[in-house]
């Protein structure tokens, strides 16, 4: 299984000067031997009480607590998980079986860290991420490539079609 942490360090370009070296702990995904992670289908628990109509009509529906745009909220860097452990496991485990070795991946919403298995970069033609933190993405020792993107903003992917 391995380890469950590693410390990993990156050269980020903070746009003036010499690139400045970031080291940070990050899970592997492997998380703990005794984990399970057996599929089952959800959808009949996910689609079984889904109201016939639209539940959501208002404007206010979809408003957010702050309504600034996020780029302001990521202009400092977070490198903080999302989620826990064990989700970053199971998703681990998940692209683990569900990624053809060779495939180019695109990681949208991507950030400081990806949650692929660590040799994906070696097993992938490309790992590419879209998020709204350039630093951020840099920091993403997983990706080939990076462009920032706020896709609230501008709901497109910054890639041609097809690419």
């Amino acid at each position: 299984a391995g380890e469950r942490e590693v410390e990993t360090t990156v050269d980020v370009s903070l746009g003036r000067g010499p690139p400045t070296r970031v080291t940070r702990r990050r899970y592997t995904g492997a998380g703990d031997p005794s984990w399970n992670y057996a599929r089952r289908d959800l959808t009949p628990a996910v689609f079984r009480d889904w109201p016939s109509d639209f539940p959501y009509t208002g404007a206010d529906d979809f408003k957010r607590l702050d309504e600034a745009v996020d780029t302001e909220f990521y202009k400092l860097p977070k490198l903080v998980y999302h989620i826990d452990e064990g989700a970053v496991a199971a998703l681990t485990h998940f692209y683990d079986e569900s990624i053809p070795d060779g495939s180019d991946v695109l990681d949208i919403c991507s950030s400081w860290v990806s949650h692929f298995p660590r040799d994906f970069p070696l097993r992938m033609r490309s790992i590419v991420g879209t998020g709204i933190s350039d630093l951020e993405l840099q920091c993403n020792d997983q990706l080939s490539g990076h462009v920032q993107a706020d896709l609230n903003v501008a709901p497109r992917l910054p890639f041609p079609d097809r690419s």
